[in-house]
């Protein structure tokens, strides 16, 4: 077996293996009984109304089907883009140093 053909086969096994952890990771995250908006919101105080609980839903875009999620994430990680970042910080992208939301 030449050198040529044992790379291409290890590049198209780290390309599989990529990808299934990254589904395998995407489906745990979607189980959890986490829910979005509350994650956003924080609404341990108080419950969140529902129409303003489909308004953050749709801005995050949890309220499409899991595959559909999924594909979304896949096309912006092949652009950069890593997603939406819930808790309010901001990352750098040159460093990858977390910055939190200015209060003025």
């Amino acid at each position: 077996m030449s050198l040529a053909l044992q790379i291409a086969r290890r590049c198209a096994l780290a390309v599989a293996l990529l990808f299934a952890l990254t589904f395998i990771t995407f489906a745990l995250y979607d189980l959890m009984p986490i829910d979005p908006a509350c994650v956003v919101v924080g609404c341990s105080e108080k419950p969140l109304p529902e129409a303003e609980r489909h308004l953050i839903h749709r801005a995050l875009g949890v309220d499409k089907p899991f595959t559909t999620q999924y594909w979304d994430w896949l096309k912006g990680v092949a652009h950069g883009d890593l997603g939406v970042e819930w808790h309010g910080l901001t990352i750098d992208p040159d460093t990858g140093t977390n910055y939190g939301t200015a209060v003025s």
